[in-house]
């Protein structure tokens, strides 16, 4: 199940953002994706490959945006790995993290956004600031992204 390498998706900035559902499952996904040494943890490289690759299987138009009906087509191949509840709940998430990427509000992100958004991710989720983001990292990414003004 390639299509979910998104991410790197998103709320409103509150303590109840820890505990919505979908948070974890999104985690172990994101994990399960990009993970390529199979270590447990996502390493920089990592998350730049997976990204990208997301991308690329997130446009289907190939028109160098992603826009809502092709995050919306997110759904299918999610509920393949965490069925349809997960599903919807993950891609709630995704599209919510996405759009904080979209710095020109035009509803849908480019390449350039996407790219540079999940850059400034990384660094975000990368609390102890060891190089990589472990499960419990991915799994705060909508309390810090919000809680940083994303």
């Amino acid at each position: 199940m390639k299509a979910l390498f998104l991410v790197p998706i998103l709320f409103v900035a509150t303590s109840a953002l820890a505990e919505l559902p979908g948070t974890d499952l999104l985690a172990g996904l994101i994990v399960k994706q990009f993970d390529r040494d199979h270590d447990g943890n996502v390493d920089l490289n990592e998350w730049q490959n997976g990204a990208n690759d997301g991308f690329i299987e997130m446009d289907h138009d190939q028109d160098g945006f992603l826009s809502e009906p092709e995050l919306d087509a997110l759904a299918e191949p999610i509920a393949e790995e965490v069925g349809k509840f997960g599903a919807i709940a993950s891609v709630a998430l995704i599209k919510k993290i996405l759009y904080t990427f979209d710095t020109d509000h035009d509803r849908r992100i480019s390449k350039a956004e996407y790219e540079t958004g999940c850059a400034a991710l990384f660094k975000l989720l990368d609390t102890n600031h060891d190089g990589l983001l472990t499960r419990p990292e991915l799994a705060d990414l909508p309390l810090r992204l919000f809680k940083s003004g994303g």
